[in-house]
Order: C-alpha cells, then sequence, then structure tokens
C-alpha cells in the first residue's frame, strides 16, 4: 500500500449543493484510532456540534457543518435536473458517436 493517497473527489463538482454540507479532515496514528475518532465524531454532530478543532493523543481534526435552511431534497432534485441537462454529453459521461 501507499504511504500517501491523493484523492480530490470534489475538484470538478460544480453540480447544486445539498441541504447540509460538511467539511473534515481528521489525521490519526492508525486505521484503528481514526475509526474510534469517526465514532466519537458521529456522536458529536448527533448532540449537535457544528464546528470545531480537536486534538488528542492519537487524533487530530477541523470540522465544520453547514445547513442550508433554504435547501429540500425537492428543491436540490430539481437543481440537480436543470445542472445535468446543462452539460454537454462529454460531461454527461455519454460518448459521442
Amino acid at each position: 500500500m501507499s504511504d500517501m493517497i491523493q484523492i480530490d473527489v470534489m475538484q470538478s463538482t460544480e453540480g447544486p449543493k445539498r441541504r447540509v454540507e460538511m467539511s473534515l479532515k481528521v489525521n490519526a496514528d492508525s486505521i484503528d484510532e481514526l475509526v474510534s475518532y469517526l465514532r466519537n465524531f458521529a456522536f458529536e454532530v448527533s448532540t449537535g456540534t457544528r464546528t470545531g478543532v480537536s486534538g488528542g493523543y492519537s487524533t487530530g481534526a477541523v470540522y465544520q457543518i453547514v445547513e442550508y435552511e433554504s435547501i429540500t431534497h425537492e428543491s436540490w432534485e430539481k437543481a440537480l435536473n436543470e445542472y445535468i441537462e446543462s452539460l454537454e454529453p462529454d460531461e454527461k459521461g455519454l460518448k459521442q458517436s
């Protein structure tokens, strides 16, 4: 396994936002410590925590959760369909003959 894995899944995303958006950066000493942190983080989110910085013996994190109250699933779906329709065929993953 590589020491460094880079994945940028947000690079080309320009579609509509969903109601809830989260930015999270976590560093951990091991996968087990990461999993433990994420379990605790899920609890914190469920209790209303929306922004924070944490650091401990084996993990550290910075996070922010934003909720856009005006966005509903229906408004997102409509905006998504409009966005998809605005794309060129090759941007939709369709090959031109």
